[in-house]
């Protein structure tokens, strides 16, 4: 777009597609929320007030249904509503007033002509640009020169200079001895070379004189014998002995007696050349060349140092006074330099946030000038005509106020065409395609035709497209296009419909890729808190980069959950449990002041609820619905309640996850299926991710199998984790009984020991963690003793999973607590997977809710709100003995369990 503006060509224009219409919308609120309307900034807000986003949707007829009305800035291929109000006549007039209002305050001078504002505002453009390049370009090379001496084993570039010009000293030193050897034994190999050349012009005057006469008598064998003789005197009076002695062997001729002062000549000229000293001479130079290269880039680096944060801070304050914006808040070369010449990528950062969103606002405001100069010459006769032609230049027309085109991968295909002629091929300056992971290769591809380029953006670990086609039909297709050979490559690299998406397709094709060949990789998450993305990690072998931080308050967990007795149904194939989505309405409208005070937006901004099935999504929103009615707060019921299919890309800044089975069910977790869902689920919260259900689904063993173990070690081992202030729910008990609510600490602690003090037979106390400082302060060892003593039996419930809790701090005390309650009368079973803190006396009094008996802190200053529901009476006794029952099921030995069956009803 900025390009664009700067070279004066068309408008950039991009669609941004995706399968559904919640991944759209997401896209969409984006690029609302990328203008900064209450920026104080003039530069930023439109001068097009109409123009309140960067994104133009082109939605289905069904879904511009759903849409409330001016939430989103709508289009069609003829018009549609925002082009028709903006480019309406009067519209007009008021609109280009407006904007001249807003060039006239931000410049100090009116203009309405838009031709000279258009030239305005393109040469502030430019000069802004320039200077921004200009300061990164010498950033770059800062840090260029930072990493530089990072690598080096120096602290500064001073004393690497100073090493580089040692280093350079000594081996010049070196070279000069070296040049000074090699000239010595240079002379002595010349003086050898001629001294070998005068032997051998003897030799040849005594082997082949030139008087015929004496070639005559060389032929006499006495006279041969004499040149021989001769030549060894020649050779052993110029200290050649040992080649003296070749000469005397036996039957050696005269012939023969050439080539050793030949020989002595070659050797002669051999060591003349000093190879070896011309190589080490060489590269000594070489290495000089190198040192002294290196050090005068050293210096200029220095130099560099010094004086670029001066021109980077003039540059900076240009900036702040050409833009009429508040100064940087570093704006002096010194501050400058020390705060950022160890970290220049830090200053791109700043002037990325500050100044590269300026020139973006800036060429906003250019495209926006374009727009109303277009506007008023618009041709009636032919604006709407369908040709391709002018179809391109209607639709470039709405990117100069809106740049980005939003549609489903549906609507695009059938949007962005000439009619009776196909597709406006390469119109599309680029095709962003995000959650591409859920787009199917037939659904997607067609969108590619429609632009020059495409960034697919998606995760294949999260959900996969919805298949539409069968493997048969599949395969059948690629038959009948010649391609069935290829199939397992095909399929493979995602372009199969039965088995393939964008996603796969990309990672195959991408232009640029990491070394897996699966293009690039986003390892840096911002939306959740560490604890959140922590879970999700593992799905990417811990390859994500959590720079968000971890959650340091405690307003709510960071992982948490509630656990909530409700009772799963299946109707027509799809799972529900009204309790539960009872509960989590009823929760959701109790919270919802201090929600809405602590994040300062409405309920349907702050919380989203996720589930797997329909019909529990269905059940939830009904029941937000009758509260909304029932409260008067209309936000309860716009809460964004979906499956994970359908919120896939959403994020929340609190995600609840309705789990709706119960301990009953025994069916493989339809979110334990893959890997997708729970990794959807738990990514969408942004702050706070709960987990709403019967905990005793989850199993929070040492050795996790599947996805949601991995998930109950992270959210069942610390008691802080769970959300207590939620209403209890007790099965089998007639809805129409009134029960005793317990709602504070000193309620709670009276009522347990009260029931120490009045049992008659039995008392059996659920409470999954254990504390001594509890137990201690309650004194539970003498309550326990005094009701034996009475003959009550007393059997306490504790968690198997919570026998090892996170912190060693919780570890101490259970282990304590432990000691404390195996050293009584009272017998102590571990139970698997309880999460119900259940009090039972006699078969007459039942207390249900969230109050951890044994280990809740017994101090206010960490008292949490905790809910109980007190029974009394002959109605509650069928439901006593069930607890008992199931209680007795649980116990993993079938001796103990029988043992403790007789020692408690004999």
């Amino acid at each position: 777009m900025v390009n664009a503006a700067l070279l004066g060509e068309e408008p950039f224009v991009a669609l941004a597609c995706s399968t559904n219409n919640q991944a759209v919308t997401n896209l969409i609120d984006s690029l609302g929320k990328a203008l900064l309307q209450n920026s104080p900034d003039p530069i930023s807000r439109r001068w097009i007030p109409q123009a309140r986003s960067l994104g133009l949707f082109f939605p289905s007829d069904k879904a511009k249904e759903r849409i409330p009305k001016g939430k989103y800035l709508v289009a069609a291929r003829k018009g549609g509503a925002f082009p028709d109000e903006i480019e309406h006549t009067e519209t007009r007039a008021r609109t280009e007033q407006h904007f001249f209002e807003c060039f006239s305050r931000y410049y100090g001078e009116t203009i309405e002509n838009p031709e000279k504002i258009i030239r305005i505002l393109h040469n502030d453009l430019k000069t802004q640009f320039n200077r921004y390049s200009k300061i990164v370009t010498e950033l770059e090379q800062l840090e260029e020169i930072r990493q530089a001496l990072e690598d080096s084993r120096f602290t500064d570039l001073a004393e690497w200079i100073s090493s580089l010009e040692t280093e350079t000293v000594t081996l010049q030193t070196t070279l000069n001895a070296c040049q000074k050897t090699a000239d010595e034994e240079a002379s002595r190999a010349a003086l050898k070379q001629q001294n070998a050349r005068k032997l051998q012009q003897a030799a040849k005057n005594e082997i082949e004189p030139k008087s015929v006469f004496n070639r005559v008598l060389n032929l006499l064998p006495d006279n041969r014998q004499l040149r021989i003789s001769n030549l060894q005197f020649l050779l052993i009076d110029n200290g050649y002995e040992h080649l003296a002695e070749k000469l005397a062997q036996p039957n050696f001729r005269l012939s023969q007696a050439m080539r050793i002062f030949d020989r002595l000549v070659i050797e002669a000229t051999r060591l003349a050349q000093l190879p070896e000293a011309a190589a080490q001479i060489s590269t000594l130079k070489t290495n000089i060349a190198t040192l002294q290269t290196r050090t005068k880039q050293l210096k200029k680096w220095l130099s560099f140092r010094i004086e670029c944060w001066t021109e980077i801070a003039e540059l900076i304050n240009q900036i702040n006074a050409d833009t009429r914006a508040a100064e940087f808040e570093y704006q002096h070369s010194e501050t400058l330099r020390k705060l950022y010449k160890n970290n220049p990528e830090g200053l791109i950062e700043k002037l990325d946030t500050l100044v590269r969103n300026r020139l973006f606002f800036l060429a906003s405001r250019y495209w926006e000038a374009r727009w109303i100069h277009e506007n008023n010459n618009i041709d009636t006769n032919t604006n709407l005509k369908q040709t391709a032609e002018h179809i391109s230049k209607r639709m470039r027309r709405y990117a100069m106020l809106t740049p980005c085109f939003v549609a489903t991968c549906y609507k695009a295909t059938a949007t962005f065409l000439v009619p009776y002629k196909g597709p406006l091929q390469g119109f599309f300056d680029m095709i962003i395609m995000d959650e591409a992971g859920q787009v199917a290769p037939e659904i997607g591809g067609p969108c590619l035709v429609l632009g020059q380029k495409a960034i697919i953006i998606g995760d294949t670990l999260q959900i996969a497209p919805i298949v539409s086609v069968s493997s048969a039909i599949d395969r059948g297709n690629l038959h009948e296009a010649g391609l069935l050979e290829h199939k397992t490559m095909l399929a493979q690299n995602g372009y199969t419909a039965f088995e393939g998406s964008m996603m796969k397709m990309a990672q195959h094709k991408s232009c640029r890729t990491l070394s897996d060949g699966k293009g690039m990789f986003l390892a840096e998450h911002r939306r959740c808190y560490d604890e959140i993305i922590g879970y999700c990690n593992r799905f990417y072998n811990g390859c994500l980069k959590p720079v968000r931080g971890p959650k340091t308050d405690s307003f709510l967990p960071a992982m948490g959950y509630a656990h909530i007795r409700g009772e799963a149904r299946k109707v027509q194939g799809s799972w529900s449990n009204k309790i539960e989505a009872q509960t989590i309405a009823e929760w959701i409208a109790r919270k919802r002041v201090k929600l809405e005070n602590r994040y300062k937006t409405p309920i349907d901004q702050i919380i989203a609820i996720v589930t797997p099935f329909r019909s529990q999504a269905t059940l939830i929103k009904n029941e937000l619905s009758k509260l909304a009615a029932a409260n008067g707060v209309h936000g309860l019921k716009n809460i964004t309640v979906g499956t994970v299919h359908g919120l896939q890309g959403a994020e929340c800044p609190v995600v609840i996850f309705s789990t709706v089975y119960d301990f009953t069910v025994s069916t493989q977790y339809f979110f334990n299926s893959d890997n997708s869902m729970l990794n959807v689920a738990v990514s969408r919260a942004q702050d706070s991710f709960l987990v709403f259900g019967d905990m005793q689904i989850l199993d929070a063993s040492s050795d996790p199998k599947t996805n949601s173990d991995h998930l109950a070690r992270i959210i069942l081992t610390d008691p802080e984790n769970e959300i207590t202030d939620i209403l209890p729910t007790t099965i089998g008990i007639d809805s129409q009984a009134l029960p005793l609510r317990i709602e504070t600490l000193e309620q709670h602690c009276d009522y347990l020991r009260k029931s120490f003090k009045t049992a008659q037979k039995n008392i059996l106390v659920y409470s999954p963690y254990l504390s001594d400082k509890a137990i201690n302060h309650d004194k539970i060892v003498e309550l326990i003793n005094d009701a034996s003593q009475r003959g009550v039996k007393v059997v306490i419930a504790a968690c198997a999973d919570h026998f090892i809790p996170c912190s060693k701090t919780e570890q101490d005390y259970a282990r304590k607590g432990r000691e404390l309650l195996h050293a009584t009368s009272a017998e102590l079973i571990f139970l698997p997977r309880i999460h119900n803190k259940t009090l039972i006396v006699d078969d007459q009094h039942l207390i249900e809710g969230s109050f951890n008996w044994f280990s809740a802190p017994r101090s206010k200053k960490y008292d949490k709100q905790e809910f109980s529901n007190a029974y009394s009476g002959d109605d509650i006794t069928d439901t006593i003995h069930r607890v008992w029952q199931r209680t007795l099921e649980r116990i993993p030995d079938p001796s103990e369990r029988q043992r403790i069956r007789q020692w408690i009803f004999q």
